[in-house]
């Protein structure tokens, strides 16, 4: 990863073999406010921002910040509380549903229902269970006690193992004899890089980046209370709160995006955990 002098990364690469023609570049653009305004991919661009109706493969806000059109092909929905509601494309209809307190509980689209059941009085934001409704399979997440990070998930009577990064994101998944399910690596963003599965094996997961909650259909991640894009970095939504308290310059930068930030965000108890902020700025 590379940085640029205000401490912004401007480029990640990763190399899957040893041909260094072959390597994943990806370059970050920013403008004056410090809002990424452009990502490329090997020198390709990948998606650009406009706040202004606009053709193409933009991504275009409203009003109030929100993300209205992605890649030029998705139109997302939001209610009053600035949670994303609803995502249409021409081949999906993905909605979501809240509780009272902000929580995301039900996930629908046009094949699959997810419910999502957070049961640790301690850890109210943690999500513990999910319920598939096509499957009627039930899965259970296990946390460590020290540092939050997932370590273990029950399918029905399926126990299985997880192996995270220092950030919780999950890199590996084995079964009690060991034998390996699932390998995952992601962009400093949270895009998922490497994706393999071993030949009888249909897992369906869905912890990914930092502890998110993946939904597959969409690509997005859902945090305690935001969601972000992982091809860019990007939130959905703007946050004013730093900006108003004067310690943070964007209001959807995605800042902790290496390992100089150590957070969790499933461990934290708050509506708005302190690893979701915007800035660097704000630990001060």
């Amino acid at each position: 990863m590379t940085y640029d002098t205000l401490g912004r990364l401007s480029q990640w690469r990763q190399s899957l073999t040893t041909d260094v023609s072959s390597d994943v570049v990806v370059n970050y653009v920013y403008d004056v406010d410090n809002n990424v305004i452009s990502v490329n991919r090997s020198d390709v661009p990948v998606t650009w921002y406009r706040d202004d109706v606009t053709s193409g493969d933009d991504d275009v806000t409203d009003g109030d910040g929100m993300v209205v059109t992605r890649r030029g092909t998705q139109r997302l929905e939001w209610n009053s509380r600035s949670q994303l509601t609803r995502v249409v494309s021409s081949h999906s209809n993905s909605t979501y549903v809240y509780d009272a307190v902000g929580r995301l509980t039900v996930v629908d689209d046009m094949t699959t229902s997810l419910h999502l059941l957070y049961s640790d009085l301690d850890h109210p934001q943690r999500l513990t269970h999910i319920h598939h409704s096509t499957t009627h399979s039930v899965t259970e997440y296990f946390y460590e006690q020290l540092d939050g990070h997932l370590h273990a998930a029950r399918i029905n009577a399926h126990m299985m193992y997880v192996a995270v990064d220092p950030h919780g994101s999950p890199v590996c998944v084995f079964n009690e004899t060991g034998h390996v399910l699932r390998r995952m690596s992601y962009t400093p963003v949270g895009a998922l890089r490497l994706h393999t599965d071993t030949a009888d094996n249909d897992l369906p997961w869905y912890i990914a980046y930092r502890g998110a909650f993946h939904h597959t259909t969409t690509g997005l991640l859902f945090f305690t209370s935001r969601v972000l894009d992982p091809d860019n970095g990007r939130w959905l939504s703007p946050n004013f709160q730093p900006f108003i308290d004067r310690r943070a310059q964007s209001v959807t930068s995605f800042i902790h995006n290496s390992d100089l930030y150590e957070t969790n965000f499933l461990r934290q108890g708050d509506v708005t955990p302190p690893s979701l902020m915007l800035s660097k700025h704000y630990y001060k």
